[in-house]
């Protein structure tokens, strides 16, 4: 038993694949478990919705003035932040 607690303590944690999670090494959090940390494993999933949910306020505002070249931009940035378009 107290193998396979060390073998899970030592086990790196992948990376996230999302294109905007940050990558990186972080001290503290390092530190603080012992092993190599990235600054992906911090990364909150909230902060990736809450900007998405900006870009949408900010296409449906585009839409009512009518500036449709920005539309297709946000439309690009909303699909990059959701992970559908690299």
């Amino acid at each position: 038993m107290a193998k396979v607690l060390i073998q899970m303590w030592l086990a790196e944690v992948p990376c996230s694949d999302h294109p905007s999670a940050p990558h990186g090494f972080n001290r503290n959090a390092s530190h603080g478990n012992n092993r190599y940390t990235c600054e992906c494993e911090g990364w909150e999933e909230e902060m990736r919705n809450d900007v998405i949910e900006t870009l949408e306020y900010e296409k449906k505002r585009c839409i009512r003035l009518e500036y449709s070249g920005s539309v297709e931009q946000l439309d690009e940035q909303i699909n990059f932040m959701k992970g559908l378009k690299l």
